[in-house]
């Protein structure tokens, strides 16, 4: 790599896999953002899990709450198209 630090954001789940994907990142020497997406209710334990597992790396992490926009733009499509 050059002498940049190169920086990636990284889509975090919390869970495993997204982990390992950041780890191997920083092995490299990236510079790695975590960032995750709150989608429904139900999605914010994941939200706490991935902010967790990003300070346990020593990354940045941050929490897009876009349920509305969810709702919006893919729910609500999906159950007009649905009933329709």
């Amino acid at each position: 790599m050059s002498t940049k630090t190169k920086s990636v954001l990284v889509g975090m789940s919390g869970g495993i896999d997204s982990t390992a994907v950041c780890n191997m990142l920083i092995e490299k020497g990236y510079r790695v953002v975590g960032l995750t997406l709150v989608t429904c209710d139900s999605s914010l334990a994941a939200a706490e899990d991935a902010a967790a597992l990003a300070e346990r790396l020593g990354i940045e992490h941050h929490i897009a709450d876009v349920r509305d926009e969810f709702r919006t733009m893919v729910v609500q499509p999906f159950i007009d198209s649905y009933l329709a």
